[in-house]
């Protein structure tokens, strides 16, 4: 695939950075041959395969033959007996046959295994992503009302955003405390065991709750995620509320709380994490650092995991982390 068709299909999916999109429309409106080849590709890729480039499905399956079923049976009787008869008197594997079979399984094993938990590893992953996706939706039709995502001030947890978009009847809260739990996190076990549930409690029961209580309920009210805070002009905090960037973080997998060193979302391997953006689509970013930038997702400019230094300084902080930030200890793996 040459670049310019790399560009087209990626222009197709939304793959494209604000600027690259801007430059290809342009480009469509200019040049008729490119506008075509994309208004084919569309019509490729959205046929049902009665027409397109995937040609013609016939409509009526062929007629079943008539007594298949007698002569699929008799054939395997048949077949049965014969190999029964040949199979009298045959030995028992002798011992290095034995060793044989157990370095052939032992080899396949190894081969296949791996395989598996990675076919796992990338369904979880993608079940991480539909989950984002619908808080997206959430947080988009809260955008459209308020003019402005879920804003966190300067003394609250960043999983209060959860609280909102719940009290306020954006998502149903049964629905959101599952879409909250990412499935290769932590967390996702424990719930599984049966050890740790998120609740996603109300204002009320926030205000009502005991100290020790609310630490509890703010540490998990976001479940496996982690939401944008704001940024510190001078010595003025400002609420984060949306810069409308389609490349800009709003929600992403949580981090570890450990070192500095070792601030990285664990879900997934440790290879990266799945990014939900202010225009709603949701992408895996591999390290931790905002596409297209230096900026890191889950630390200021000054190495804190507390509100931005700046305007253009993305934070994402766990549940519980307020802009005031958390001091950062070595915990251990």
């Amino acid at each position: 695939m040459c670049d310019e068709d790399e560009q087209l299909v990626r222009y197709y999916f939304g793959e494209l950075t604000c600027a690259e999109r801007a430059a290809f429309e342009l480009r469509l409106a200019s040049e008729p041959d490119l506008a075509e080849r994309l208004q084919k590709f569309t019509e490729c890729v959205t046929s049902n395969g009665d027409a397109g480039c995937f040609g013609k499905i016939a409509d009526e399956e062929p007629p079943i033959p008539r007594r298949l079923a007698d002569r699929t049976t008799h054939a395997i009787l048949a077949g049965h007996f014969e190999r029964a008869s040949e199979c009298v008197g045959r030995k028992r594997f002798n011992l290095p046959e034995l060793i044989a079979v157990g370095v052939a399984a032992t080899f396949l094993g190894g081969l296949i295994l791996p395989a598996i938990e990675a076919s796992r590893e990338s369904s979880r992953r993608d079940q991480c992503a539909f989950n984002m996706a619908g808080i997206g939706q959430a947080l988009q039709l809260y955008s459209a009302d308020h003019g402005h995502f879920p804003q966190i001030g300067l003394t609250q947890n960043a999983g209060l955003f959860a609280v909102v978009l719940a009290d306020e009847g954006y998502l149903n809260r049964e629905a959101l405390q599952k879409s909250l739990v990412c499935p290769s996190s932590t967390l996702s076990k424990l719930i599984a065991d049966g050890d740790l549930k998120v609740v996603i409690p109300t204002r009320d029961r926030l205000e009502a709750a005991s100290a020790d209580q609310l630490l509890e309920l703010q540490r998990l009210m976001a479940g496996s995620y982690a939401y944008r805070i704001g940024y510190f002009r001078g010595r003025d905090f400002i609420p984060f509320g949306g810069s409308g960037g389609c490349r800009s973080a709003l929600l992403a997998d949580a981090p570890s709380l450990t070192s500095v060193a070792e601030i990285v979302s664990r879900h997934h391997g440790k290879c990266g994490q799945n990014v939900l953006f202010e225009d709603g689509h949701v992408a895996f970013v591999s390290g931790c650092w905002a596409p297209d930038d230096v900026d890191h997702l889950y630390l200021n400019d000054d190495s804190q995991l507390a509100a931005g230094s700046n305007s253009s300084d993305i934070v994402l902080a766990p549940s519980e982390v307020t802009p005031l930030g958390v001091q950062l200890v070595e915990i251990g793996e």
